[in-house]
């Protein structure tokens, strides 16, 4: 499961071409998260302006994400406890 940073790296690449972070990436959780990206082949080096971009198989897993409905709020009712009717009896 993804966190939330991880998920806003992969979305930062799927619609950017610069690095994330503006290429600052001394934060352990940013630099753990791109590296973990690049051996699912998810980010990928470049030789551009940019330190990595997005493969397809990243472009795959956002287009997955993107998917996922928002949850809504649903009601139903339960009964508890409901009456045993035998089989014959006619509601006496």
């Amino acid at each position: 499961m993804a966190t939330p940073l991880e998920i806003q790296i992969m979305l930062h690449y799927y619609s950017c071409v610069d690095d994330f972070n503006n290429g600052d990436f001394s934060a352990p959780a940013v630099s753990h998260a791109i590296d973990e990206f690049k051996s699912l082949g998810l980010l990928e080096n470049t030789k551009r302006k940019s330190k990595y971009q997005i493969t397809d198989m990243g472009n795959y897993y956002v287009e997955y994400l993107k998917e996922i409905p928002f949850p809504c709020k649903s009601y139903y009712i339960v009964r508890v406890n409901p009456p045993i009717v035998e089989i014959g009896d006619k509601g006496k």
